[in-house]
Parts: C-alpha cells; structure tokens; sequence
C-alpha cells in the first residue's frame, strides 16, 4: 500500500511538471506575441516605424500627414487608426505624402501577410508600386500622383497576386494607368469595391493591362477617365490579357 502512495505521488508530482512547463510554453508565446509600434509616439516616421518592426508586427500610425516614401519590405501591417477603429476620417486625415516626386509606397514580395490598411497616399510621381508577391491593400485613396513617364499613377502591379479593396483612386496621371497599370508576365490582381475617377495618361485612362495577367473586378466604378490615345476606361495591350467583370460599371471615359 506504502508503495503504491509513493508512486501515486511520483506521478502527480511529473503531471505538476508537465503543467508547469505548459504554462511556460504558454507564457513565452505570449510574450512573442507581435508587437504594436506607434507613430509617432515609439518612431517619428513611418519609415522608421517599419524598420524597427519584425514580421507579424503592426505600425499604427496616429493622424496627420507624412511626408516619406516608404518601403515596407517586411510582412507586417501598416495601418492608420481606422484599423482599430473603423472611423473613416482616420483614412482621410492620416495622409502620406510625397512632396511631388517618387514612388510613395513600394512593396516587393511581400507575402498575404502583408497588409496595407486606412491611408490617403498622395502627390507622388506614383501612389503604390507592388512587384510580386501576393499582399493585400484596403481603405486607401490614392490621388494626385503625376508623371507621364510612369506606368500607374495610382497603383503599379508587376508579377503580383494582390488583391485591393475598398479603395479611391482618383486625379492620377501617368504614361501607362492612370489609375492602375497592371504589368509583368503572370498573376493574378483582385480589385474589389474600387472607384477609378478622373485619371488620365496615354494608354488606359484608367486601367491598363499588359502581358500576361488576370484581372479579377467586383462592384468596380470606372468613371471620368482620359486617354490621349485608347482605352479611356480600360486598354487591354495583349491578347493573353483575362479581364472578369462582376458589376463593373463604366461611364464618361473618353478617348479619341
């Protein structure tokens, strides 16, 4: 009976053990868990903010305008306060900005886990340029970006499975999309819930596709766009272009 006890004991003091070290697991998950950096209350830019950051991170950025071009070449979120929120002024008044030349956001392979949430970018040569990869962007507006020798005023796509939604893209001039330019050989672009507004360029006022690409549209507005040469709304270049559409509505595009 004695001996019997002693082992009943044995036993309860390893499952004492094995619970102790699940918590400790537990616990050092926690504290891995990924991290919030402010702005500017931990980094002064967003840039900054960024670069401090490990993947799986979040920068939240506090209203009021930028003036940086960044590069998020890392697989966090970088959002306004509409994230936490849901108010839509954050997406008017947390504004990044270009001071009127390059390429405002830039992402490169970066992967779903990559999002870009809640901003007005605005008054570059080019809003966004995302070449490979698959990332999501959401709630933005993407305006006033000029520069006729550019493909996609608003938004570039090279290569890339990304998906945009909810977005307003409007007042872009480039060379090729004034709104959006879609480039490169292969991928699939979703675009979801966008108004493409008052572009203008060259080829596509406001989209462009070129090569081989698929572009999915749903609940799309494509209005008021200009062409110097066709394709006031869309232009497709190639023929190994698929465009789906699913309640797309265009109207008051204009082209020669």
């Amino acid at each position: 009976k004695d001996q019997y006890i002693l082992q009943e004991e044995r036993m309860k003091s390893i499952f004492k053990l094995i619970f102790i070290c699940v918590l400790v697991s537990a616990f050092g998950a926690t504290i891995s868990l990924a991290a919030i950096v402010n702005v500017p209350a931990d980094e002064a830019t967003i840039q900054g903010a960024i670069n401090t950051a490990n993947p799986g991170d979040t920068v939240l950025v506090a209203p009021d305008t930028y003036q940086e071009l960044i590069n998020i070449n890392k697989d966090i979120t970088v959002a306004s306060l509409h994230l936490t929120t849901g108010d839509p002024d954050r997406i008017d008044d947390t504004i990044i900005d270009g001071n009127g030349s390059g390429t405002v956001v830039t992402m490169q392979n970066r992967s779903s886990d990559c999002l870009f949430t809640g901003f007005t970018v605005q008054n570059g040569d080019r809003g966004i340029r995302v070449s490979g990869g698959a990332p999501v962007l959401n709630h933005l507006v993407l305006k006033d970006h000029d520069n006729n020798n550019l493909f996609g005023g608003g938004l570039d796509c090279a290569n890339s499975n990304m998906t945009l939604s909810d977005a307003l893209i409007q007042d872009n001039v480039a060379r090729d999309g004034g709104g959006i330019a879609i480039e490169g050989n292969g991928g699939t672009v979703n675009v979801e819930r966008v108004e493409i507004r008052g572009n203008t360029s060259n080829y596509g006022g406001g989209i462009r596709c070129l090569s081989n690409v698929t572009l999915n549209l749903t609940n799309v507005l494509i209005v008021g766009n200009t062409t110097t040469n066709i394709g006031g709304g869309i232009n497709n270049w190639s023929s190994n272009i698929t465009i789906n559409m699913t309640n797309v509505t265009l109207y008051g595009n204009t082209a020669p």
